[in-house]
């Protein structure tokens, strides 16, 4: 195996959930985060997951990541990184924001504060699985919208900043109608002007990324399920058509001016970007991935995330960093050493936790073994 190109070579946690301190150095290569069920793998992960934009793989809030001393007193989170990045190492930083009266996080590179966290999908790729995503596929779109467009991230830096202007100009637009009972159009055309732009280059990225995962199934090993990703939507439908970038905006601008007085009624956006439907098949079964059964969905969506981590390294020369939770448990021993030996060909910085260090014996060669809580 050759080392990762993109790869974290040191952590350093501070006053983190259930950590004082804790500080490795660590090779280019997959790791193995072994232990208890209790012992603090999980809060590595998460940690690292804050590189990426959000609020990390569980969606805590910033308080709940502070860790707690026997008093009962809460001591802010600090957490940084060392990442390797082709022939660059970039120092990472990220903590609690403690002069600010709200919940809010600093992030730096190389010292460098950024002015917004969408702006990391530009120096970290960051892909991951846990056990809480299981329900995923049966969970709601809006659920399936946050998972693609965190995939989409590992082939459009901007697209995380896209998101980001899209829901805040969603945000405005659903205060006025809350605030005012006859706002101003001139108004309510600037914010909607602004959602088709986000919104169809959005739409635009989803699509694009959707391809590319969807090529790169079709190199993954047999054993693991064959799926496919689809979205659906009144832009989708549009340039599905032919119709251009321009055009598909013009006709979101014009189906958000019309459907103002139901938006005012509902206090939100019936129409957009953020209605679109994401749906995954089990091409194996010939059914949506959500009929399957809840081994089948953890296949599923294990193939995708892998399959977009390839097309990420055929794509950018260099996979992401995959966090992988608790994932080996549900599979059998085909299958395990199947995933290892995809993780090892692709040169994948990959995080796996688990309870038994054994259970990774067919990656051990290639992987960093750490036993957490001893």
């Amino acid at each position: 195996m050759h080392p990762c190109t993109h790869a974290i070579t040191e952590l350093w946690l501070e006053n983190f959930r259930s950590y004082t301190s804790y500080r490795v150095q660590i090779a280019p290569a997959p790791v193995v985060l072994s232990g208890a069920n209790g012992a603090g793998k999980t809060n590595i992960l998460e940690a690292i997951s804050l590189f990426s934009p959000g609020r990390g793989l569980r969606s805590a809030t910033l308080s709940e990541m502070d860790h707690r001393c026997l008093a009962g007193e809460s001591l802010p989170f600090v957490v940084s990184a060392k990442l390797r990045a082709g022939e660059q190492t970039i120092q990472l930083g990220t903590a609690r924001d403690t002069s600010s009266a709200r919940e809010s996080r600093i992030v730096k590179v190389d010292g460098e504060k950024l002015s917004r966290h969408s702006a990391l999908t530009q120096t970290m790729c960051l892909l991951w699985l846990t056990p809480a995503m299981d329900q995923l596929l049966v969970s709601g779109q809006s659920a399936r919208r946050a998972w693609l467009d965190r995939l989409v991230f590992a082939f459009d830096a901007e697209h995380a900043a896209r998101v980001s202007a899209y829901e805040h100009a969603m945000r405005e637009r659903n205060r006025i109608f809350k605030r005012y009972d006859a706002p101003d159009d001139q108004w309510l055309s600037v914010l909607e002007r602004d959602m088709a732009a986000h919104g169809v280059a959005m739409v635009i990225a989803r699509l694009e990324a959707i391809l590319r995962i969807n090529a790169a199934m079709e190199t993954m090993p047999s054993i693991f399920p064959k799926a496919s990703l689809a979205l659906m939507g009144e832009s989708e439908a549009l340039l599905a058509e032919g119709a251009s970038a321009l055009q598909a905006e013009e006709a979101m601008m014009a189906r958000l001016a019309a459907s103002r007085a139901a938006d005012a009624r509902a206090h939100r956006a019936l129409a957009g970007a953020h209605k679109s439907e994401v749906i995954a098949w089990h091409l194996g079964k010939n059914i949506k991935a959500e009929q399957g059964s809840t081994g089948e969905q953890k296949a599923v969506l294990l193939s995708v995330l892998m399959a977009a981590a390839l097309a990420r390294n055929d794509w950018a020369g260099a996979p992401p960093i995959v966090l992988l939770d608790e994932v080996v448990a549900h599979l059998d021993v085909e299958k395990r050493q199947c995933l290892f030996d995809l993780i090892a060909s692709t040169a994948i910085q990959a995080w796996l936790t688990g309870t038994d260090a054994s259970d990774f014996s067919g990656l051990a060669p290639h992987a960093t073994m750490l036993k957490i809580g001893e």
